[in-house]
């Protein structure tokens, strides 16, 4: 209907995000953020354009629905582009717990040594 349609539009371009408007919101956990990486990590990024575009059109970048995670699609045609956007904050989480630790094993060996 056109409601629903309204405010997938308007969604998409500026997600409703206030705590006041959710609800069951419970954080990820530490093995989450490690799965999150692996999935972008598995996705590929391709450059493509619409059927409908002109030749002419500079192509677009992104993931393809089919080969996305579970986790971003939202029907049979479109991502979720609030929960794309979710899950790759979780997976820039994951490297960044990852270089930290890295950090320390590297200032660990060079005390060491």
């Amino acid at each position: 209907d056109y409601v629903r349609a309204a405010a997938s539009v308007a969604g998409a371009a500026a997600a409703f995000s206030s705590a006041r408007l959710k609800t069951a919101i419970l954080p990820y956990d530490r093995d989450e953020y490690d799965r999150a990486l692996e999935k972008i990590s598995a996705t590929p990024i391709t450059r493509w354009k619409y059927k409908w575009e002109p030749a002419s059109k500079r192509p677009h970048t992104g993931p393809i629905l089919e080969m996305s995670p579970e986790d971003i699609r939202e029907d049979d045609l479109h991502i979720n582009l609030l929960d794309y956007t979710g899950l790759l904050h979780a997976a820039v989480r994951a490297v960044d717990r990852n270089v930290e630790r890295f950090g320390e094993r590297l200032a660990a060996a060079l005390e060491a040594a």
